[in-house]
């Protein structure tokens, strides 16, 4: 028998206004991946204003602690981010429901990110200067973290579990959710994103199709790679245009290493993007 993979599911952003809807196909999600995938790592991302790895807590059989984090502990780590007129209105309730059913337990490590990539290390900011503008229009934090030594690193710690492949779900698909699996390619995962999992922020109530997402995401891929000027016009890629961020061997990762699935689907072929770049000797 074929010795599997393994695989960690990186759930992104929930808290960033998902709706009920879109939080009990997130939460079936999980169930399911408890249930029949135990062997794979669960990591619950968030964006914040450090950079923190919060590991499993692991313990005796006679010191088992709570199976679910508490609301007041997934505040404090920027899982619960209502504005005070959001506070105890039906969204808030809906994700503070969603956490107390479906949220991050002991054993399932916690991340918080700085950028949308959540594999990006801030040192890669003092090798590779072109990326400072991209990453800093994604939040002011940004450019008083990046270059700086940072204890915690993503990438590190799911090396260090024997993770091969991540599966990626959650908000906002072409920010978070997409540069997230570019950066994973990047470090040399394969990149799942489930794309009938992910939602942008003109859809909070889930309605749009995977195909949708399928074909913003894909398109964004294509572009970066094959013609990165047409980023130009892009709100959130702009900086990307001049197509200098990313080396080849970068983009050849992302080309070859990143697929777009729905739920109960193997990759689809065709939606593996194909790049023209090749690494170069």
């Amino acid at each position: 028998m074929v010795k599997k993979d393994k695989t960690a599911h990186l759930i992104i952003d929930v808290q960033m206004g998902c709706k009920a809807p879109f939080l009990s196909a997130i939460g079936k999600a999980v169930d399911d991946i408890r249930l029949n995938q135990p062997q794979d790592e669960i990591v619950w991302i968030t964006i914040s204003d450090k950079i923190r790895l919060t590991p499993p807590l692991t313990s005796s059989s006679d010191t088992a602690p709570p199976k679910t984090r508490s609301i007041d502990l997934l505040e404090a780590h920027n899982f619960v981010r209502s504005a005070p007129d959001r506070y105890n209105s039906e969204d808030d309730k809906a994700i503070r429901n969603f956490l107390a059913d479906h949220g991050p337990r002991y054993s399932e490590a916690m991340f918080e990110k700085v950028t949308f990539d959540a594999f990006t290390d801030p040192d890669m900011v003092c090798e590779r200067p072109e990326l400072a503008e991209h990453l800093a229009m994604q939040q002011p934090a940004t450019s008083q973290i990046m270059g700086q030594p940072q204890a915690d690193n993503l990438t590190a710690y799911l090396k260090s579990k024997g993770v091969k492949n991540v599966s990626l779900m959650g908000m906002v698909s072409e920010n978070c959710v997409l540069e997230s699996a570019m950066g994973a390619a990047i470090k040399g995962f394969t990149a799942e994103i489930r794309a009938d999992l992910v939602i942008d922020q003109s859809d909070p109530e889930h309605i749009k199709p995977a195909a949708y997402y399928k074909g913003q995401m894909k398109d964004i891929i294509d572009k970066l790679i094959n013609a990165p000027h047409e980023l130009a016009a892009h709100p959130t890629k702009i900086h990307l245009a001049d197509g200098d961020v990313f080396s080849p061997h970068d983009l050849c990762a992302m080309g070859q290493n990143i697929t777009m699935t729905t739920s109960n689907q193997s990759p689809t072929p065709e939606l593996r993007i194909k790049p023209t770049v090749q690494i170069k000797p």
